[in-house]
């Protein structure tokens, strides 16, 4: 017998997240590689989640290099919002602060 809440059954698939109007995630102002809007073209990152002391730390990590992912200095990344600066900052939070 089926089950009547199997997505399967009705080829439901799940929301995409660029339709969901998520926000950009900077940290201090810098672009942080776990944003939904950030992208490595290459396909090598990962999250990888860090217990410290009971709490759970998600943390970027680079496949190519082996390392913790350097964000918009890498050259395969980038902003699907063009909102990127060549220094790492995030232009699309600089610009919300600017217009409050």
């Amino acid at each position: 017998m089926s089950n009547p809440n199997d997505p399967q059954q009705h080829n439901i698939k799940p929301p995409n997240p660029l339709y969901l109007n998520p926000k950009p995630t900077p940290i201090a102002g810098q672009c942080n590689p776990l944003c939904p809007y950030f992208l490595c073209e290459k396909e090598s990152l990962q999250a990888s989640t860090v217990n410290k002391r009971g709490i759970s730390i998600n943390k970027p990590f680079c496949l190519i290099v082996g390392d913790t992912c350097m964000g918009l200095k890498c050259r395969y990344s980038r902003c699907r919002l063009l909102a990127g600066s060549v220094d790492g900052r995030c232009l699309a939070a600089y610009r919300r602060a600017q217009s409050t």
